[in-house]
């Protein structure tokens, strides 16, 4: 690796870094490497190796065709691109998505999509799986065949903007530096090993939820909008007998590691933001969504997937989903009638509902807060921090800025930022109930229903005059 130390600042791409404005996100990638190394390192040592190959091994033809296609495919995958290949790679892009999305099409891209997927998705030789349901990418081609990238002809930037364009958003690269890279030895090694992995659809039990996806603890799963999963009409029978179920079959189609959900909301403050997989990726001839009830997010165990998609490992009765015809926006009253989404009052108000548990405190600040201790140095990951957001000022004051007091000291009063606290979840459903729909402010209160008889009837004939003709002067006689 010594060889290639600082040979990125030589090349064109990094010389011009500073005026080239990627056209693509780059969210699908993670550079790893060994634990004693920073991340800044093995960013810098992932720039060198790939600038060694693709230009000093292109130009004195050391390197063979296999480490430079890779070579290539991360250069454009990681977007270490000048300005005339961040336009090509864009318009690569928007022809593959054309072929992936346009239905009834059979091209050679979309039959290497649905392979890729059904491999890192399905297969059985679990073996081939790291725990966070990666695969060499390597083994992965060779179980495509036929269908594989290097067999259809494509490059490694194609390949890069083929993955970048993906409609779904599912895929994900694992880039793992290698302290020691020998490319001269007689059996020649590679400087990084690359592994492909999907983020959804799992049947093979391969993925620990822990390792690639975020936990979600309440509060932050209310700030997600209406928690949904959407289906068509004809299911509905026997989701509403049995409830939602997984069923993971090993190399089979047909069942789940967990059940996916999605969700909806307007991007506005507060609100966890909507990534790719937040949009319904079916078009069903009759949709229906299956709204998840708050209350089941209270006991069971819900994760966070870059692309937007939610995942529950178990079962789901029928009494936790409540069926919607139409997309379950913020305003639509799933639970209460003439009353939509709202963010819990930690995040608005930054106060803990009156009958807050001490677990559910403990819980959304995290194994680093110790009871009766200080505020510790380093917190968890939140789900904001997760998707690219900030947090919430309120939240982050309340969660995070105050110590978490010992059990028998809770008080929920005094664990909030101004010593105040909010209505709890039985005083507000009893306030819900009491809500009336709101009336139409732009109907005329002598022309609403039952009113004609009610209203009142002038004190004398001038005033009954004045209010048929509209003027302030009494009549003339």
């Amino acid at each position: 690796m010594a060889f290639s130390a600082g040979y990125r600042l030589e090349t064109t791409w990094f010389q011009g870094k500073e005026v080239v404005t990627q056209r693509r996100k780059r969210n699908m990638h993670c550079i790893l490497g060994p634990n004693n190394m920073s991340p800044f390192d093995r960013h810098q040592m992932c720039m060198n190796v790939i600038s060694w190959i693709l230009y000093l091994g292109s130009e004195h033809q050391e390197f063979d065709v296999a480490i430079k296609w890779l070579a290539e495919f991360l250069k454009y995958l990681c977007g270490y691109t000048t300005l005339d290949e961040e336009d090509w790679l864009d318009t690569q892009c928007n022809s593959y998505y054309i072929d992936l999305t346009t239905k009834g099409r059979n091209t050679n891209f979309t039959r290497c999509s649905k392979t890729l997927s059904r491999e890192l998705r399905h297969c059985s030789k679990t073996y081939l799986f790291d725990p966070r349901g990666g695969m060499n990418i390597v083994d992965l081609f060779d179980l495509m065949e036929g269908n594989s990238p290097k067999r259809n002809g494509m490059t490694g930037a194609q390949f890069a903007a083929f993955l970048l364009c993906n409609p779904k958003q599912r895929f994900f690269v694992g880039i793992y530096m290698q302290w020691e890279w020998y490319p001269y030895s007689s059996r020649a090694t590679y400087p990084f090993d690359v592994r492909l992995s999907c983020t959804q659809g799992h049947s093979n039990e391969v993925v620990g939820p822990w390792s690639i996806h975020h936990p979600l603890t309440y509060d932050e799963a209310m700030c997600l909008g209406w928690i949904f999963h959407a289906t068509d009409k004809s299911n509905m029978n026997s989701i509403q007998r049995y409830g939602l179920k997984t069923k993971p079959k090993r190399g089979e189609r047909g069942g789940r590691d967990a059940a996916h959900f999605m969700y909806h909301n307007d991007n506005g403050q507060g609100y966890i933001r909507m990534a790719e997989g937040t949009t319904p990726p079916r078009h069903y001839r009759q949709p229906s969504y299956l709204v998840l009830d708050p209350e089941f997010l209270r006991s069971q165990q819900l994760f966070l997937a870059k692309n937007g998609v939610i995942f529950v490992y178990d079962d789901i009765p029928s009494r936790f989903l409540h069926q919607q015809d139409q997309l379950p926006t913020l305003a639509c009253n799933v639970l209460t009638r003439g009353r939509g989404h709202m963010l819990p009052p930690s995040v608005t108000g930054g106060t803990w509902p009156a009958d807050a548990s001490y677990e559910h405190v403990r819980r959304e600040k995290g194994i680093s807060f110790v009871p009766g201790g200080p505020i510790p140095d380093n917190i968890r990951t939140t789900a904001w921090q997760f998707m690219g957001q900030e947090i919430p000022q309120n939240y982050g004051r309340l969660v995070f800025g105050l110590p978490l007091a010992r059990e028998a000291d809770f008080d929920p009063k005094n664990e909030s930022i101004h010593a105040l606290i909010s209505e709890g979840s039985q005083q507000r459903e009893e306030s819900e109930k009491d809500d009336q729909p709101m009336g139409n402010p732009y109907e005329q209160p002598s022309r609403r229903a039952g009113s004609s008889q009610q209203r009142e009837e002038p004190a004398d004939q001038w005033e009954q005059q004045r209010s048929s003709s509209g003027s302030s002067e009494p009549p003339t006689r």
